[in-house]
């Protein structure tokens, strides 16, 4: 969220999200530095839902699906475990065009579009929809 620095998946979703009026604003949190390594705390997916959810603009609400749902929409924020064996979310991302593709932010390519196929698929843990009330 610092010029010339990126940003991480969530805090990217953040972003969009602010930047189409669905959240007002967004917090920079600080993450440790090996927080990829932490496998039993779900610091992506607390930070995703404290910081947007508590955030949204008048008039929008943050649903999430319990279990994951068959029918997710473009928009859908999704989140994944990369590490099976804990089933900790660790990345999120947002779908784009059901079931082809979604876009997120990786420290090694940046913001990109992938083909949503079986390797993420299997290692969705949460999903949430953006709902107007």
């Amino acid at each position: 969220m610092k010029k010339g620095r990126g940003a991480d998946c969530s805090l990217f979703l953040g972003a969009v999200l602010q930047e189409v009026g669905i959240v007002q604003t967004v917090e920079c949190p600080n993450y440790p530095p090996d927080w990829f390594y932490h496998t039993k705390f779900e610091l992506i997916r607390t930070c995703f839902s404290a910081n947007i959810a508590s955030n949204m603009s008048p008039g929008f609400s943050l649903v999430e699906s319990v279990g994951v749902p068959s029918d997710l929409m473009r928009g859908d924020v999704v989140g994944f475990s990369m590490v099976k064996a804990t089933g900790v979310t660790n990345h999120v991302g947002m779908l784009l065009d059901p079931p082809d593709s979604f876009v997120h932010s990786v420290q090694s390519r940046g913001v990109s579009v992938m083909h949503w196929g079986d390797y993420w698929s299997e290692r969705v843990t949460f999903a949430y929809r953006v709902m107007e009330v």
